[in-house]
């Protein structure tokens, strides 16, 4: 059967696709037939054998960061005050 009678069978509208497909699994066989990447590459480099490296925090970090917990909520509860001021006297 010529490809052209095979694309009219299959509704193919371009026999050189069958062609295509045929020297394909001639040359590397049924790799040849598997999809191909397409787009440009990738410049970004794969580190999938990275992992996020979890750093346990020291005593003077976990001290410093209730401190500044401490001084947030402060900072926090001033400001509402400061708000609750201005909308009275408005």
């Amino acid at each position: 059967m010529s490809y052209q009678s095979l694309a009219n069978e299959l509704k193919i509208n371009n026999p050189s696709i069958i062609t295509r497909w045929v020297i394909d699994f001639r040359e590397k066989g049924i790799e040849g037939l598997k999809p191909k990447k397409r787009g440009r590459p990738s410049k970004m480099p794969k580190d999938s054998n990275k992992k996020p490296i979890k750093k346990s925090k020291s005593k003077q970090e976990i001290s410093e960061i209730e401190k500044l917990r401490k001084e947030n909520y402060y900072l926090q509860m001033e400001v509402e005050i400061l708000k609750k001021r201005f909308n009275s006297l408005r």
